[in-house]
């Protein structure tokens, strides 16, 4: 079977992500990657209510990205929506906007589906078995966490990501020492339903916070999602992050390189929870996966994924 390009996109509560990749029946390779962040989801948590710009601005770049993948050739487009679209009382409101800028039909994808797209693109690409790793998914409106349990995928899923964080405990401008470990703690007593790692499995975590932190760790001027595949976070890592990012100002935070200035003020959240995470799950470190739901969505059950 020859190689195809394909392409998806993915309509998140932070950003659009687009992702184009050569698929064969054996692997799926991938050939560029862009995003932009969109703020769909912003003010969501007040309403459940995406509002009219933000709407706006998400279908011009849904349209963006889908005429720049069919210009480079995709034979076929996947478009997906998860946490805010999911969640919103006016859904159905942006999948007929969506609908008209695409061909064919906006894909709301439930919890559990995009719990195991990420399960699928962060273990193949990372070259674990089901049975060594648990995956987290930290997005902007949701966290997702995958697990293998005697053959079984376990998904459990939250409706708190480092968007909802942000805005529920206001941590922009060098948040308060009190609001940083209230939300640390709600956000660890959210997921406490969630088992530790067992002692042999590894902690996979995906999403954008996830490759963030992961490039400011090595000080990326340009991002380079070679050199954040596979990137270890240790506890203390997350410890001199945590402090780097929670202790700044929002201006300060915008000179930090590997952090880009649209992520400069939801990058203190998303660090919390990620040492949220990593407190309950027990873990000594987490791998940072590029392979996600977008390359999991592309591979067939039996697929590698390579990055």
């Amino acid at each position: 079977m020859a190689k195809k390009l394909k392409g998806v996109i993915d309509i998140g509560t932070n950003t659009v992500r687009l992702l184009l990749a050569w698929v064969d029946n054996k692997s799926v390779v991938v050939k560029e990657q862009d995003l932009e962040t969109t703020r769909l989801g912003k003010g969501f948590s007040q309403n459940n209510f995406l509002s009219g710009e933000a709407v706006k601005h998400t279908v011009k770049v849904v349209n963006k990205f889908y005429k720049y993948a069919r210009g480079q050739g995709a034979e076929s487009m996947k478009v997906m929506a998860t946490g805010a679209v999911r969640e919103a009382v006016n859904k159905q409101d942006i999948k007929s906007q969506i609908e008209e800028v695409i061909t064919g039909e906006l894909q709301i994808l439930s919890e559990r589906e995009e719990a195991l797209l990420s399960y699928r693109g962060a273990v193949r690409s990372l070259h674990f078995t089901k049975n060594e790793a648990m995956v987290f998914d930290l997005g902007g409106g949701s966290t997702e966490f995958i697990w293998s349990d005697e053959e079984e995928l376990r998904t459990l899923s939250f409706p708190m990501g480092a968007v909802k964080l942000l805005e529920k405990y206001s941590l922009y401008d060098k948040p308060e020492k009190e609001s940083i470990q209230q939300a640390q703690n709600d956000f660890r007593n959210l997921i406490s339903s969630v088992p530790e790692v067992k002692q042999n499995d590894s902690l996979l975590g995906v999403g954008g916070t996830l490759t963030t932190l992961a490039a400011i760790k090595r000080g990326l001027k340009t991002y380079n999602p070679r050199k954040i595949h596979g990137t270890i976070l240790s506890s203390f890592d997350l410890s001199h992050l945590q402090q780097l990012l929670c202790y700044s100002t929002l201006a300060e935070r915008k000179n930090i390189d590997g952090l880009p200035e649209d992520r400069a003020d939801v990058i203190v959240a998303g660090v919390i929870a990620v040492v949220a995470i990593m407190e309950q799950m027990g873990a000594p470190n987490i791998f940072v996966s590029e392979g996600d739901l977008l390359s999991g969505s592309l591979a067939e059950a039996n697929q590698d994924i390579r990055i």
